[in-house]
């Protein structure tokens, strides 16, 4: 995302009730931060999350009645708790996004963040090479760097899971139904929809960037470590694939409207 401050907003407590399933490192905080100043502070959840060393499932259904949430959790919280909202979500392509997660552990987690295990992410990320850490076998890295956002629409990024064509019709289904969402590689149409779906927020100026690695030593993976992730990843490359396309057709609807109006 360019650089710039958090997209404004014209009124608070404007927008519908919305959950966003946050697909990590794909620009989803600052979307949050963006969004946020749409809601009273009284209507924000506090930041929900499912993953396996900071699992809060009691504090689900006491946020129940918030109308704004997001987090890093699957369809399962949101079809449970918040069925009457709608859903959004953002998307990198696989490739950049595990790339970044992988930066982002070395170089940028406060390590107390995961002081509960040595065999956590930032330790995973600071013990192995790029290329052994997408081809890692470990249970919990696996989560994180195979398939997480498609099972994340499915059901829980944190679920392992095998994918079929049926589960690939669905999550394409609930992508296609949401009320919006991000393509980093793609912010103009992005922010484009963004404004259409969502007229209470002055998009023109972007969304800010938030957890970036500001390091010019960023990784850069070989095409062997492109092709092990493609093959990881080949139904989040999929159904991105599927984003992408939809989000430009969507895009194009917003442009074509303007310059009739």
């Amino acid at each position: 995302m360019r650089t710039g401050a958090a997209a404004l907003v014209s009124e608070r407590a404007c927008l519908e009730p919305l959950v966003f399933l946050h697909n990590p490192k794909a620009g989803g905080t600052s979307i949050t931060d963006a969004l946020r100043g749409c809601y009273d502070p009284r209507e924000i959840a506090p930041t929900l999350e499912s993953a396996p060393h900071e699992r809060r499932r009691a504090a689900w259904g006491r946020v129940s009645r918030c109308r704004f949430v997001a987090g890093h959790f699957g369809h399962e919280v949101a079809a449970r708790h918040f069925p009457g909202h709608a859903l959004i979500t953002n998307f990198r392509h696989p490739v950049a996004r595990i790339v970044s997660l992988y930066d982002f552990w070395r170089r940028s987690v406060d390590p107390g963040l995961f002081r509960w295990s040595d065999r956590s992410g930032p330790a995973h990320a600071r013990r192995l090479t790029f290329a052994e850490f997408v081809r890692s076998d470990s249970p919990f890295l696996s989560l994180y760097v195979a398939d997480f956002h498609t099972r994340q629409i499915l059901e829980s990024g944190w679920t392992k899971r095998t994918i079929d064509a049926g589960d690939m019709s669905l999550a394409k289904e609930r992508t296609a139904a949401m009320r919006w969402f991000y393509v980093c590689e793609f912010e103009h149409q992005s922010l484009a929809w963004l404004g259409e779906a969502f007229p209470a927020v002055v998009a023109g100026r972007g969304i800010g960037r938030t957890n970036v690695n500001a390091s010019r030593d960023r990784t850069v993976p070989s095409a062997a470590d492109v092709a092990v992730i493609e093959e990881r990843n080949r139904h989040d490359l999929e159904l991105y694939e599927f984003a992408v396309a939809s989000l430009q057709a969507r895009a194009a609807e917003v442009v074509a409207s303007r310059r009739v109006a």
